[in-house]
């Protein structure tokens, strides 16, 4: 969202209420992935998956591994962009300071972005290989991740 819209958004109270939804969106989604992390350690493992091929297993784990940081990744670079330019003191306080004019100046932007194209493309790669262990064994892999399964 960030490099796509609110990039190209002036700013004005519209980019701050956009900003806030993200902010309070990336804020959800890491606090989910850290339940996620709790709940995966904390509990019987899940029914192995029907791969034989060792070299595709060590490939499915990577992957999943690889979400959870880079996620995470995407939360702590949020979180310093927003420390670092007054992010969070304009969109959650009321700071009547200026937006940055350029979020690209603070390092964890940079980091931003190159961890949320990443993360874009390990999501393409995670939903080719769920589509295709559907298709080669066809099990609901998708009834795995629900709770109690």
């Amino acid at each position: 969202m960030g490099t796509l819209v609110l990039a190209e958004l002036p700013n004005n109270a519209e980019k701050i209420n956009s900003l806030r939804v993200h902010m309070i969106i990336g804020f959800v989604i890491g606090l989910l992935t850290l339940i996620r992390i709790f709940v995966k350690k904390n509990h019987q493992p899940l029914e192995p998956l029907k791969v034989e091929n060792e070299a595709r297993k060590k490939l499915i784990r990577f992957i999943h591994m690889s979400l959870y940081t880079l996620l995470l990744l995407m939360v702590a670079s949020g979180v310093s962009l927003s420390l670092i330019s007054g992010l969070g003191e304009i969109v959650f306080f009321g700071s009547e300071a200026a937006l940055p004019e350029d979020f690209g100046v603070f390092l964890p932007k940079t980091a931003h972005a190159i961890f949320a194209k990443v993360l874009f493309a390990f999501i393409g790669v995670h939903i080719v290989g769920v589509l295709l262990y559907k298709f080669k064994t066809d099990s609901s892999i998708s009834k795995r991740m629900w709770f109690g399964k």
